[in-house]
């Protein structure tokens, strides 16, 4: 799993999902997190998934 740090993914998502998969092409990695200030969702790109996650939620889940 890898796991990216984005404030506002309004601004940035094409650039963020391009750097998860190209890190998922290199490593092999199937599932990507994506932290974000407020918006939580999910998505596939490239047969990866994609989890948008909130900070707070994932400051909770990962405690």
């Amino acid at each position: 799993m890898i796991i990216q740090v984005c404030w506002d993914i309004e601004e940035t998502k094409e650039r963020e999902i391009e750097s998860l998969l190209e890190a998922s092409r290199s490593f092999g990695i199937k599932r990507e997190i994506i932290v974000t200030g407020d918006f939580e969702g999910e998505e596939e790109a490239e047969r990866v998934r994609i989890e948008y996650i909130p900070l707070w939620k994932w400051l909770l889940y990962f405690k």
